[in-house]
């Protein structure tokens, strides 16, 4: 009386693996992707809401939307500047806008 529950399991557990295999791949496919042209790298960190970046073959200051921190001379404007280098610098990110 178990077998037929046993049975049930294992194919549960197979469809769960496939799933999984089928969602990893997918992801993997995105990566094989053109590359985005919105898709550009920080390459500098002014203060706590302002950040450069290398876009479409030029610098561009950005100031970050809906960022309100400390200018680097004010306080606590230093430990904002840091914390923005930490999260940002040399990451890749997308201009919108």
């Amino acid at each position: 009386m178990c077998e037929p529950l046993a049975v049930i399991q294992k194919v549960c557990m197979f469809h769960v693996i496939l799933l999984l295999l089928l969602a990893t791949l997918s992801g993997c496919s995105h990566t094989l992707e053109t590359k985005d042209p919105s898709r550009t790298q920080v390459v500098m960190v002014h203060d706590g809401d302002t950040i450069t970046v290398a876009f479409q073959g030029t610098s561009q200051r950005v100031r970050l939307a809906g960022i309100d921190c400390p200018e680097s001379d004010q306080d606590y404007g230093e430990e904002a500047t840091k914390t923005t280098k930490g999260l940002a610098l040399n990451q890749d990110v997308r201009m919108t806008g």
